[in-house]
């Protein structure tokens, strides 16, 4: 490899260009990076200090030589006065607006996450567009935070000081004075925040910052970087002319050093990707742009038939949730669901048809090692199998156009609730465009309902993983024998395990197979491991591992930013995660921390947080999380959104809260972080809707409706609205009339549905539960008692002309006009 010549370790090396090609590595350029370009008198760019100097030059400011260098007091001082701070924007147009590049045009070659610049040149936008490259779309700190747009084939240049083509007759959109810098970091929603909680958690390349002379690089190294550890991908910043001190520092950092010309780096990274693309099959052969591919591989990871080692301290026979290389190793014992699975989702793909099968059942049942056999079995069918990273909705364009040129490809989604409208879009998709799609997904039975509607006609057959078969326990005894990791069971017959399993677990596995090494129970193991690891630790840092629980017993990870925000810590190395076993408790993914098996997590809540704990953990993360939601984010489905949709759940809240007034104040909390975010506010209308405090409920609900007009929030003003109608302390005829408005409300949101080609299910179960439960105000002979029929009449024809099969409205349909025709008969004592 070209790369290996400037010192860089063969693994670095293999991971960095793999990284960039699948588009992991965002790309952080300093002032160095610009140094080569001239501005429109043909003067090279100035470093940092040289222009700290070059100001104090030309507005006579009185610095000395040495004290010029630092750009953030003299630009303090040169924008002070409206004379010198006019002259200032003046100058800064004339050096950086209009530069020339010579080198710099390969860099849009790769497909970065994004590329983050410390620099306030126009150096991107002044590129010559070629065939095959990114197009740079510029945006600065003070713009609205918005998703990356990789499959676009363009990329964000996210200018984190500002820019000096958009400068007007000031310089307040610039960031390079320290109280600039305390105010771009109080910004909510910004892309401030998003750079941290990026940097400390994904891989980074580093290109012409130096520590002594960029506030921000030098802030990040001190914060330091997980990324390795996190995602396996490691950060590498290329310095020119690398003192040994900095190279220390950035080390410590967890930041791999390079001293190299970055010109000869970049062209030397560009043999290399080209070399990699060539072994990539899918590349060679397919007619996608580098754009798709890579938004894909954001998306998507390539489980391979190699035994990839796992972190030294998993142990699966030990409770811990799988991962791919327990599968590999042959760990797991088959079940029987499995090869049905196989069986039948083989079959569509044998005659080039589509199709999903969807495992469900109870925590800790198997679902996930279901999956992942599931996927191991088909490679060994010459399938390329992917599973879903679950950091954002899935790019459904970007995947149909994967399958279209890959048809052997089995995807796998794991945790599916959260992406299900998205799944059916791509076997949609798939379906239009004639490509085959087979897919295999996971969820608990009690969120497995909403993948039942949305895979409809798709859906091959839902397993659902109830207590273990003979069979299936037998299979697995018979892999723990072999590892000797049979613990209490050791030397017991298949009958003697059978017994233990069915009766004294109740064909629980999970529970029984967890017991089986360490006495005293399941649930006194995880006592004891928690105690362990908390025995030492400050109180912030227990909190901290405690707010990990908040999200990870929904299944998400806690983002390190927000890890090291509630710890009170400014450095990733200031995190204590240790115990005094062999065993994790809590363990890093690319998403975050969390504990190594999601039950851990759900039992550490219950049992180890007080109410105030849950109370106020959750807020502080909802809190921690704000910076990093947009109104574009929420659309894409972010990370941090997902987990902000978990934690506002008027259910979750109300569970953390105990009393309604509790519930008001945390909403009430967050109102200035959250105004702007129409789920924020249907989940305080549904709290009052259920309250019965109905006048709230409906002003609550319009603002919903008011930030943004879409189906649910329109679904959530009908349904507050119909709750009114139903609650006797309502007048007769006022009730009436908010029922003829929620069901107004009701069907404009079917409307807006069709129009977006996202129908649910929800109106129609609202509207047949309120017409049931309305009629029950109504005596048989009151008019309204046939007005509410030729409602019920309506909405049975809706069903019948958009084809909603759902057996829950189906089963509610069938509820109502039962109810409606008993309610229509006068009653026998009155004939």
């Amino acid at each position: 490899m070209e790369l290996l010549k400037f010192g860089l370790a063969l693994g670095d090396a293999e991971q960095l260009v793999r990284g960039i090609f699948d588009g992991q590595y965002g790309l952080l350029l300093g002032a160095g990076f610009s140094m080569s370009a001239k501005d429109r008198l043909g003067r090279h760019l100035p470093s940092g200090p040289g222009l700290g100097k070059e100001l104090n030059n030309l507005l006579h400011l009185g610095f000395a030589e040495e004290d010029a260098r630092n750009l953030s007091v003299v630009y303090e001082e040169a924008v002070s006065e409206q004379e010198t701070e006019d002259r200032t924007v003046k100058y800064l147009r004339e050096r950086f607006v209009g530069v020339t590049p010579t080198w710099h045009a390969s860099v849009l070659k790769f497909p970065w996450s994004r590329i983050w610049t410390l620099n306030i040149d126009d150096i991107f936008e002044r590129t010559r567009h070629e065939t095959g490259m990114f197009k740079p779309i510029a945006v600065t700190w003070t713009d609205n935070l918005a998703p990356p747009l990789i499959a676009n084939q363009q990329v964000q240049i996210v200018h984190l000081h500002g820019r000096a083509s958009t400068l007007p007759a000031s310089a307040k959109s610039l960031v390079f004075a320290i109280r600039d810098y305390a105010k771009a970091l109080r910004g909510q929603g910004d892309w401030h925040s998003e750079f941290w909680s990026k940097w400390v958690q994904t891989p980074f390349l580093t290109i012409g910052a130096r520590l002594v002379e960029e506030v921000d690089l030098a802030g990040a190294v001190h914060t330091g970087s997980k990324a390795r550890q996190a995602t396996g991908f490691p950060s590498i910043a290329i310095i020119k002319d690398l003192s040994a001190l900095d190279k220390r520092r950035l080390n410590r950092g967890g930041v791999v050093a390079i001293d190299a010309d970055a010109e000869e780096f970049f062209s030397a990274l560009i043999v290399d990707v080209e070399n990699y693309k060539s072994s990539y099959e899918e590349m060679t052969r397919s007619p996608m742009l580098a754009g798709i591919i890579a938004r894909f591989n954001q998306q998507f990871e390539l489980l391979g038939d190699s035994r990839s080692a796992g972190r030294r301290s998993h142990d699966y026979y030990g409770g811990d949730e799988p991962l791919w290389a327990d599968i590999t190793s042959e760990l797991d014992g088959e079940r029987s669901v499995t090869l049905i699975a196989e069986r039948k989702l083989k079959g569509a793909g044998a005659t080039g048809g589509s199709g999903a099968v969807l495992f469900s059942g109870m925590p800790g049942a198997g679902r996930s090692t279901a999956l992942l056999r599931l996927g191991r079995n088909f490679i060994s069918l010459g399938y390329r199998v992917f599973r879903f990273r679950e950091t954002e909705r899935p790019d459904v364009d970007a995947t149909v156009a994967w399958l279209k040129a890959n048809p052997k490809t089995l995807l796998l989604f794991d945790n599916a609730a959260d992406f299900s409208g998205s799944i059916r879009e791509i076997m949609v998709g798939c379906k239009k465009n004639g490509v085959q799609c087979l897919l295999a997904v996971a969820e608990r039975s009690r969120r497995s309902a909403i993948l039942q509607v949305d895979l409809g006609e798709f859906l091959i057959e839902e397993f659902d993983i109830g207590p273990a078969v003979r069979i299936d326990a037998l299979a697995i005894a018979q892999k723990r024998r072999g590892a000797a990791r049979m613990g209490d069971a050791t030397g017991w017959s298949d009958q003697q395990f059978w017994k233990y399993i069915e009766r004294d677990c109740a064909g629980d596995l999970f529970m029984g197979l967890s017991g089986l090494e360490k006495a005293r129970g399941f649930y006194g193991r995880l006592d004891r491991e928690w105690s362990t690891m908390t025995r030492g630790m400050k109180d912030s840092h227990v909190s901290a591992m405690k707010a990990v629980t908040t999200v990870n017993r929904f299944g998400y990870s806690l983002p390190i930013s927000v890890v090291l925000d509630i710890a009170g810590v400014s450095s990733v190395n200031e995190i204590c995660v240790y115990d005094e076993s062999d065993d994790e408790v809590v363990v890093l993914d690319s998403r975050g921390y969390r504990f190594r098996h999601r039950m851990f997590a759900e039992h550490v809540f219950k049992a180890h947080l007080s109410p105030s704990d849950k109370y106020d953990l959750s807020l502080r993360v909802a809190k921690s999380l704000a910076p990093l939601v947009s109104s574009a984010s929420m659309r894409r489905r972010t990370y941090p959104v997902l987990i902000l949709r978990q934690l506002m759940d008027k259910d979750g809240v109300m569970a953390v809260s105990s009393t309604v007034d509790r519930a008001r104040k945390w909403y009430a909390e967050l109102e200035r972080h959250f105004d702007w975010n129409g789920r924020f506010w249907d989940q305080r209308a549904l709290l009052e809707s259920d309250a019965r405090f109905h006048d709230r409920a409906y002003s609550y609900a319009k603002k919903s409706v008011l930030v943004h007009r879409h189906a649910f929030s329109l679904n959530t003003l009908g349904r507050v609205r119909l709750k009114a109608s139903v609650d006797d302390a309502v007048q007769n005829e006022v009730a009436w009339d908010y029922f003829l408005e929620g069901e107004a409300y009701l069907h404009e949101s079917v409307a807006h549905a069709q129009g977006f080609g996202d129908l649910h299910e929800h109106p129609f179960m609202t509207i047949f539960t309120y017409l049931v439960e309305y009629s029950d105000r109504l005596s048989f002979d009151d008019p309204r008692m046939l007005l509410l029929d030729q409602i019920r009449v309506k909405w049975m024809r809706e069903v019948k002309r958009l084809d909603v099969r759902t057996s829950g409205v189906l089963d509610k349909m069938s509820a109502a006009q039962e109810k409606m025709l008993r309610s229509m008969v006068r009653p026998v004592g009155q004939m």
